[in-house]
């Protein structure tokens, strides 16, 4: 693979994911009805309502999502790939440098996790409550130095996940979603070739960490595919996927949602993107994820201009580099 296909996928990663945070970030966690009532139906940035519990973030700011992606990726970088003490360091540098603990958006399993770190404790156990959907939605940067490999990002995605998330169905998450974004710089990748191994990394990663009674990622990635393969109604999709699958914070619940929207609207990036941001629930982390995925498939020149346009505007207003981030991650790519 050459820089510049490298270069577009990885960027596009990048974008997806800050582009869907900063969208769906006002909007996290409020059910559907209560979105439509107070925003209609969003198809471009809006503004925090002062009921929120983020009405303290400024129009189009990020969250942990894609700020833990950029750190990860910067001590990736530093490092020339990744270990336990990688992870540990991007996340206390983050908490650190962000004030994440002051923040509204830091999960619940993180800010545990973080304060066991923060007190010296040992990084192979400080993930042991940690059963939510955080581990996933910074990996992005492992499947792109694995770029082709997918068991070497699955295994690494095992290692990014540890610190604070290593219970089993959410180091699935993570090594389902590095599994794809893996795939998705193979030359023949496809549709169904990159959910394919969005399944078998999620089958290896529950085998994996602290085992959790949990419903299977994999399987309810498969589910879910053919839950709404054949609804012909968005709003119907929109339905089956917060009324069954749902869109909690959780694996089990997000990973289903992405990649079976991923797979239906595959060609159609707008509409699956702004369906994930409209959905309801944990809408920054879906419409990141799907958009990290859709960025690295199609690489950032295939971003429809509208969404193009809004991702320089975040990045505007965050004072983001993506570019010297994605320049750094080809030094130290693994092919």
């Amino acid at each position: 693979m050459n820089y510049d296909v490298f270069f577009d996928k990885a960027f596009g990663a990048f974008a997806g994911l800050i582009l869907g945070d900063a969208v769906g970030m006002p909007v996290e966690f409020l059910p559907p009805e209560m979105i439509k009532k107070e925003f209609g139906k969003i198809s471009t940035l809006v503004s925090v309502k002062d009921f929120h519990p983020h009405k303290s973030l400024k129009y189009g700011s990020i969250t942990d999502d894609s700020e833990q992606a950029l750190y990860l990726a910067e001590e990736m970088i530093k490092d020339k790939g990744l270990t336990y003490e990688t992870v540990k360091r991007s996340m206390l540098r983050w908490v650190e440098e962000k004030d994440a603990f002051n923040k509204s958006y830091i999960g619940p399993s993180s800010k545990k996790a973080l304060t066991r770190l923060k007190n010296g404790e040992d990084y192979l156990k400080t993930g042991n409550e940690g059963n939510t959907i955080g581990a996933a939605m910074r990996v992005i940067p492992v499947g792109i130095v694995q770029a082709g490999n997918i068991k070497k990002a699955i295994d690494d995605a095992v290692i990014s996940s540890y610190p604070t998330h290593s219970v089993s169905k959410a180091i699935a998450g993570a090594t389902s979603l590095a599994a794809a974004i893996s795939e998705c710089f193979n030359q023949k990748a496809t549709p169904k070739k990159i959910i394919d191994a969005a399944i078998y990394g999620a089958k290896i990663g529950q085998t994996k960490g602290l085992q959790y009674c949990s419903s299977s990622v994999w399987q309810r990635i498969v589910y879910t595919i053919n839950l709404i393969k054949e609804v012909k109604s968005s709003q119907k999709v929109s339905e089956i996927l917060y009324n069954i699958t749902g869109t909690d914070m959780f694996s089990e619940q997000i990973i289903p949602v992405v990649f079976s929207l991923f797979y239906k609207y595959s060609q159609e990036f707008s509409k699956a993107f702004w369906i994930s941001v409209n959905l309801g629930g944990d809408t920054d982390t879906i419409a990141g994820l799907l958009g990290s995925v859709y960025g690295t498939f199609y690489g950032f020149s295939g971003f429809p201009s509208k969404e193009k346009k809004l991702f320089y505007k975040i990045s505007e207003i965050n004072n983001l580099q993506v570019d010297r981030i994605v320049k750094g991650l080809w030094a130290i790519k693994q092919f």
